[in-house]
């Protein structure tokens, strides 16, 4: 067990310790993750149940991203990746709630809570680590869906996604070309993928619920 809490299990390497010798910790990467726990503590917190918890979930995992850059261990990984299932698993609860159909509850509430106990299992094993991003962007796709189908109810706009996306192709660009210059655009995805889905909720939890802050 203590094994988890040294440097003898990294289970990946971003591009700021790749350009180290693979050698931990992410000191940027580790301090600009904290920008994820400061989110909610800035913009207030949702009054709306399942928004609230996405709260909670950033203050939490800014402080597992600190631990995991920092260690690049078995039990960072861990802490990090499941704060970001379950916080997409809230997410997809509020905006069902926002949509406000009980057939399309009736419809994803089980697929939603099946597929993130699954998404947890089996991200546990260690072996399956690279399958994590791209479980992780298949899990998103229903949110997205769920954001486009409550701009099409209510004109509810989500121009904060675009904040989201800029942050998510300065990651794909930061560990798909890593050099020195190039590893600043996983700093950005802390910043920025955050933010534009705290924005939104938050648009969402007032405008469509009249909660005021």
């Amino acid at each position: 067990m203590n094994s988890l809490f040294n440097n003898d299990m990294v289970v990946h390497n971003f591009c700021e310790s790749r350009i180290n010798h693979y050698n931990p910790p992410e000191i940027v990467n580790a301090y600009t993750s904290m920008f994820i726990t400061i989110i909610p503590i800035f913009f207030g917190f949702p009054q709306d149940y399942y928004f609230f918890n996405i709260a909670i979930l950033f203050l939490l995992n800014g402080f597992a991203s600190f631990y995991y850059h920092y260690y690049l261990n078995y039990i960072g990984k861990q802490m990090d990746e499941i704060c970001m299932i379950l916080i997409n698993y809230y997410c997809i609860l509020g905006l069902m709630n926002v949509y406000n159909n009980k057939l399309v509850i009736q419809k994803y509430i089980y697929y939603n809570r099946l597929f993130a106990l699954s998404f947890i299992l089996f991200n546990s094993i260690q072996s399956f680590d690279f399958f994590f991003p791209f479980l992780f962007v298949a899990y998103v796709l229903p949110s997205l869906y769920f954001i486009h189908q409550i701009y099409r109810k209510y004109d509810y706009h989500y121009y904060s996604m675009l904040i989201s996306l800029g942050g998510f192709g300065c990651w794909v660009l930061s560990e798909t070309y890593c050099n020195e210059y190039t590893y600043l655009g996983h700093t950005v995805w802390h910043v920025a993928f955050p933010l534009g889905i705290y924005k939104l909720i938050l648009s969402y939890d007032k405008q469509h619920f009249g909660l005021i802050y």
